[in-house]
C-alpha cells in the first residue's frame, strides 16, 4: 500500500525523467529537460513548475480513483508496485470508506 502525495511526486520527477531518458539517445530536448528539472527545488517546486518544464502533467497530477474516476491527492494504491500487467488499482478516500462499509455491513449480516 501507498500514498503518493504531490511533494513525493515533485521531489521524484527528475529521477524519474532520468531513468526514462537520461541516457541520451533521445536527443537534446530530453536532456533540456532534466537539466531544467534537476534546477527545480523540489521543496518548494509546484506541479504547475513541473508542467511548464515538461510540456504536459502526466509525470506530475493527482491521482485517478480506478472506481470513481474521481482526480485527487486523497488516494492511495493499493496491491503490486505498478508494472505492464500487475494487479494495481489506486483508490480514493471516498470509495475506501464505502468499500470498508461494505465489507462491515457483511460482517454483520454473517455474523447474525
Amino acid at each position: 500500500m501507498k500514498l503518493e502525495t504531490m511533494r513525493d511526486q515533485v521531489r521524484s520527477v527528475a529521477k524519474r525523467w532520468r531513468m526514462q531518458y537520461g541516457s541520451g539517445k533521445y536527443g537534446k530536448d530530453k536532456q533540456k529537460v532534466l537539466h531544467a528539472l534537476d534546477g527545480l527545488d523540489a521543496e518548494t517546486a509546484t506541479v504547475e513548475d513541473v508542467t511548464a518544464i515538461i510540456g504536459n502533467d502526466s509525470w506530475v497530477g493527482a491521482h485517478q480513483c480506478h472506481e470513481c474516476g474521481a482526480k485527487t491527492w486523497r488516494a492511495v494504491e493499493l496491491g503490486q508496485p505498478p508494472d505492464y500487467e500487475s494487479h494495481t488499482a489506486t483508490i480514493c478516500i471516498d470509495c475506501l470508506r464505502k468499500a470498508a462499509a461494505l465489507i462491515e455491513q457483511t460482517d454483520s449480516i454473517l455474523l447474525a
